[in-house]
């Protein structure tokens, strides 16, 4: 289904794979007729999934001319960025965190199967991840890791970035392929949903940045995409067009 420039399909799952203790990564089959629409849908945009209700695989569609019960029609919607659209071989990867308290999305990777079946919402555009820049500044949390991997792999030869990430231990580590001059540093937060260090340590990368020689990028949790957003604007005096901040979760 296409509706102006957004893709709403089925896709089925081909392989579900732990890729790191936290991380388990489902790549569902493309069908052919998806092929031309999804040239146009960047890597690393965001995919709305339509995580049916648990007790059924039911797929629902407004539009269809088909019987459905209350439980089946209920849908819960997770935002997720599509990690990989491999037109070649027709595979469409999304990788999954597992919280220690399974949302839905999570859960529904965690028990996935050859053969189940997910409604994906995309938007086709083109659109850069992030604009040009020499310098780049890329901060976010486990939730962060795959729009911050796309991002590294579709830098240019000849750019910088610094790249803070945290994410639950050292073997969630994963290497992160650049054409860019890239600086890793790693933070380990067993337990983000009890607080993180994330904002206090990165204001201190922040204030040795100067607005219009470096990009920066932020995804995380609410209260530290809050605090540093509130940083860049109200104490460095950033302009919002070089900077980037964007809420992922929500710590309860």
């Amino acid at each position: 289904m296409d509706i102006n420039n957004k893709i709403i399909a089925v896709f089925t799952v081909k392989k579900q794979e732990l890729i790191t203790p936290h991380y388990i990564r489902i790549t569902f089959h493309i069908p052919e007729r998806l092929v031309e629409q999804l040239k146009n849908v960047k890597e690393g945009s965001n995919n709305k999934l339509f995580i049916p209700s648990k007790g059924t695989n039911s797929i629902y569609f407004p539009d269809e001319e088909k019987s459905y019960t209350v439980e089946e029609s209920i849908e819960q919607v997770r935002t997720y960025t599509n990690r990989k659209i491999d037109l070649f071989n027709r595979e469409l990867k999304i990788d999954f965190v597992l919280h220690e308290d399974y949302g839905p999305a999570s859960s529904w990777a965690s028990r996935a199967k050859v053969g189940d079946k997910l409604k994906v919402g995309m938007k086709q555009g083109t659109k850069p991840l992030v604009p040009k820049s020499d310098r780049y500044l890329l901060i976010g949390d486990h939730t962060a890791l795959p729009v911050i991997s796309c991002i590294l792999e579709q830098l240019p030869d000849g750019v910088e970035a610094e790249i803070l990430l945290e994410v639950y231990g050292v073997k969630d580590e994963i290497p992160l392929p650049s054409n860019a001059r890239t600086q890793i540093t790693w933070l380990h937060n067993p337990h983000p949903e009890k607080g993180s260090y994330l904002a206090s340590i990165s204001k201190t990368m922040l204030r040795d940045k100067k607005e219009n020689e470096t990009y920066i990028y932020i995804a995380a949790e609410f209260e530290t995409v809050n605090k540093l957003r509130n940083y860049l604007k109200n104490r460095l005096i950033w302009d919002s067009i070089n900077y980037a901040a964007v809420s992922y979760w929500t710590a309860d």
